[in-house]
């Protein structure tokens, strides 16, 4: 009796299950109180809906909505726009300086940048390279190149070259940031206020042991160098402008003292060719015991020969007479010598030791007042 029950019951399945059970059973799930990541879930998954028997029409069969998987880009970005550290940062930086270079005229091209470092740029220096090792950047030999003694010696003298590199590291970060905002049409002083912002930020800003060098100079076409725009003033960056901006970092009262230009208009190429080619030559011809005269004469000759388009007509480019390098000592932005931009009698030389800036920026270069100059006549005694 029993078996025959049993054989019953098998040939009806549905009669022999409880009148609630008709519907479609579920395989128990075994209980997980881990969370399930949506990264977890399958992409695409199929499930039998149809009833057994009875009035079924056939097995009916739906397919989930696909779980949307987020992306890499997405999930490298904060909420505030910053792409983590990583080669997504990488790319963003590589693509801001396409965008710039399509933008401003004669801007170098960015060939790296720190791995560990976000962009925009946020993390402090220090961060970046926690190992207190800082990139040299761009070395440019001179003609007077020191023997392996006199490198040795320089090495030994109270410099601290880390500290020289890390505000170097962050003028360049600060550079290359402040050139995606340089656009038409942005007020002065908030492209300066951005820049002193990022300086700030990125170099870890503390008293006097690290911070700014000097005020932000951001002068426009025939304004040559130190003008700063002050709160109210409403002047823009303009298609047709070329703007010098000049800014400083320094840590441990060592300055770094670097500007270049912004300009839309191609017309101004040349200008800026010219400016970065005396200052490569005045580097190349600087050293110990170099004469200030003849770094000038050399300086002059690299300028003067190009030439640019105004008003149809093309104009020489010429060296202006009373702006100067200058040296740079401890906390000290101006100190000691003079480097004129032009040939002079000047009979001084460079000495080894305290820094000096050949910042070449023609339009823009440091003005500072000249040193009385000497007449043939005590150049003659001499």
């Amino acid at each position: 009796m029993p078996s025959q029950l049993k054989r019953e019951a098998g040939e009806d399945p549905v009669a022999a299950e409880a009148p609630g059970a008709a519907a479609e059973s579920t395989p128990e799930v075994p209980k997980n109180d881990e969370p399930v990541r949506e990264e977890d879930l399958p992409e695409e998954e199929e499930e039998d809906e149809g009833e057994e028997g009875g009035a079924a029409a056939g097995d009916k069969k739906k397919k989930k909505k696909k779980k949307k998987k987020k992306t890499a880009g997405a999930a490298d970005k904060t909420a505030n726009g910053v792409c983590a550290p990583g080669s997504a940062a990488v790319a963003a930086a590589k693509k801001q300086s396409e965008e710039n270079s399509t933008v401003l005229r004669r801007v170098k091209e960015w060939t790296s940048f720190p791995e560990k470092q976000t962009w925009p740029p946020t993390k402090p220096m220090h961060e970046v390279f926690s190992d207190g090792l800082y990139p040299p950047g761009e070395i440019r030999q001179t003609k007077r190149t020191t023997a392996a003694e006199d490198r040795e010696a320089v090495r030994l003298e109270a410099v601290d070259i880390q500290a020289i590199r890390q505000a170097a590291e962050c003028h360049r970060q600060v550079r290359r940031y402040i050139q995606g905002v340089a656009r038409p049409g942005v007020k002065l002083v908030d492209l300066c206020r951005s820049l002193e912002a990022k300086s700030k930020e990125l170099i870890a800003a503390h008293k006097l042991d690290r911070g700014w060098g000097f005020p932000t100079g951001c002068s426009l076409n025939n304004c040559a160098a130190h003008y700063t725009p002050n709160p109210g003033d409403n002047r823009v960056l303009e298609q047709g402008d070329i703007c010098k901006l000049d800014f400083g970092v320094q840590v441990g009262g060592r300055i770094i003292d670097c500007a270049f230009s912004i300009a839309f208009d191609e017309k101004f190429d040349s200008l800026i060719q010219a400016t970065q080619d005396g200052t490569n030559v005045g580097i190349s011809h600087a050293g110990a015991d170099a004469r200030l005269s003849e770094i000038g004469g050399f300086i002059q000759e690299a300028i003067e020969s190009y030439e640019m388009e105004i008003d149809g007509k093309m104009v020489p480019i010429k060296s202006i007479r009373n702006l100067t390098g200058h040296s740079i000592d401890l906390y000290r932005i101006h100190a000691g010598a003079n480097q004129e931009k032009r040939r002079s009698g000047e009979s001084g030389c460079k000495q080894r030791g305290p820094a000096v800036g050949q910042r070449q920026m023609h339009t823009r270069k440091l003005a500072q007042k000249r040193r009385n100059a000497r007449t043939d006549r005590e150049n003659a005694k001499k």
